[in-house]
């Protein structure tokens, strides 16, 4: 009798992993996708204070937001898309902290929130199974939330629920995929039909990568007789 989740779901289609010495083998560094996200944090966190100071006239809320990326766990794994099945690709589960701090609405002062923002960033040689392969790097930005409990202020808890979360959320957004497409990140495209794996160090792996490489295909000319 066959399993019928074993049955439901094939083996990984590929890209294929990549194994000989003498193809040349082009890098993406985790450390130069931590660094971009760690720039678009900062630069959102700019943004949001800013965002913040000129609105406080009319909200009256005050408040310092900083923000750090705490924590980075690569993978090698498979896609889940309906239109990519079991494509294998390589992950970097990412999670950013945000502190808000100096809290005071209408002249009344808060203690100091935290928030959690996880990202995911999916590196991936696409189109692989052609001859036009490329490698790829995409993201997915959760929303920042909070598992502190709130103040208990409708109208305070209402602007850091909805105005600031979306304010991150929104100016990261923006900052990561300046230039490409939205939800891609600005990284040097490789020829590629080929994907390697090297997890790297913990616990930052900032010496770990995804590897392509591109084997030139075989094609045969028929002519005619």
């Amino acid at each position: 009798m066959i399993n019928s989740s074993t049955a439901q779901k094939p083996p990984p289609l590929g890209p294929p992993p990549a194994g000989i010495a003498d193809i040349p083998l082009q890098k993406i560094k985790f450390s130069s996708i931590t660094e971009l996200i760690e720039a678009g944090i900062s630069t959102a966190v700019v943004n949001a204070n800013h965002q913040i100071n000129n609105a406080t006239a009319s909200s009256g809320f005050k408040a310092t937001l900083s923000g750090q990326m705490m924590a980075v766990m690569p993978a090698y794994g498979e896609t889940k898309f309906v239109t990519q099945q079991n494509q294998r690709v390589v992950r970097l589960q990412i999670k950013v902290g945000y502190t808000l701090s100096d809290i005071a609405y209408r002249d009344v002062h808060y203690t100091s929130r935290k928030f959690i923002q996880e990202l995911l960033v999916i590196i991936s040689c696409d189109k692989w199974n052609t001859d036009t392969g490329k490698s790829k790097v995409t993201y997915v930005a959760g929303m920042p939330h909070s598992n502190e409990s709130f103040f208990g202020n409708t109208e305070l808890d209402g602007f850091i629920k909805s105005n600031l979360s979306y304010t991150i959320y929104n100016d990261l957004n923006q900052v990561l995929s300046e230039g490409v497409k939205p939800g891609e990140l600005p990284v040097v495209s490789h020829s590629c039909n080929c994907l390697s794996f090297e997890m790297g160090t913990r616990p930052v792996f900032t010496d770990g990568y995804a590897g392509f490489y591109y084997f030139p295909v075989r094609k045969i000319v028929v002519e005619d007789l």
